[in-house]
């Protein structure tokens, strides 16, 4: 069985992926190899990126991509449904997913890498990833620069290390929110999660940040109790 960098060097079409990324999608996305999965892509560009997942994951597996670039259409097949549409637009979404109730096994946003893009798609199709299943944002590299790219010089306020606009910071404040239920009052007050935050991260599991991509672990968090076994033995005054 090839591993997705072999399969990567392979491919007939375009794509462009860093190499670290390789060994975080096979960490994550492994279990669902064989198990013809469902996966909302958003970026499709040259196609390469859904050849490569197609071949990886097998026979039987569903891929919607979302482009807003026209010319992506060309890479629709019978495995392949392309979905013309601008990612930062919350409307978008809500037609989108009347159209495609079905939940997905994987939603990899691959698409544009502005801040209100990422936070966007994470808030408007998150909640559609079905329990056991993955989240996963890459290029977040992009929240630590002044500016995104030549094409989009700016100027933009939501990039730069510790704004509270760009995915870092906002995936970080979802930190306390699966850690909600260990806030204590302070200064007599109980202080109050960001709604959005809090709405977005409530069917979150787990989060894993790595050099330049966030996996979201999908599902219920277990319930925090405290185990204690029957042993006789204990420390000693």
């Amino acid at each position: 069985m090839k591993s997705l960098r072999e399969i990567f060097y392979s491919l007939t079409k375009f794509a462009d992926k860093w190499d670290p990324y390789f060994d975080v999608y096979e960490t994550w996305f492994s279990r669902f190899r064989g198990q013809a999965p469902r996966i909302l892509e958003i970026g499709v560009q040259h196609g390469g990126s859904a050849e490569m997942w197609l071949e990886y994951f097998g026979p039987g597996t569903q891929i919607v991509g979302v482009d807003i670039d026209k010319r992506c259409l060309q890479h629709a097949s019978s495995s392949v449904e392309v979905v013309l549409g601008d990612q930062e637009d919350p409307k978008f979404w809500i037609e989108f997913f009347a159209k495609h109730p079905e939940p997905f096994d994987i939603i990899l946003d691959d698409g544009g890498h502005r801040m209100n893009q990422m936070i966007i798609t994470f808030v408007m199709t998150s909640e559609h990833v079905r329990d056991g299943g993955i989240y996963l944002v890459e290029d977040v590299h992009t929240a630590y620069w002044n500016h995104y790219s030549i094409f989009w010089p700016g100027p933009w306020d939501d990039f730069g290390l510790y704004n509270t606009k760009n995915i870092m910071e906002f995936t970080k404040m979802g930190l306390d929110v699966l850690n909600r239920e260990h806030i204590e009052p302070h200064a007599g007050k109980i202080p109050q999660l960001d709604p959005t935050v809090l709405k977005t991260f409530e069917h979150v599991k787990s989060v894993h940040y790595y050099n330049s991509m966030i996996v979201f672990e999908i599902g219920k968090q277990q319930e925090f109790k405290r185990c204690l076994n029957s042993g006789t033995r204990m420390l000693e005054n």
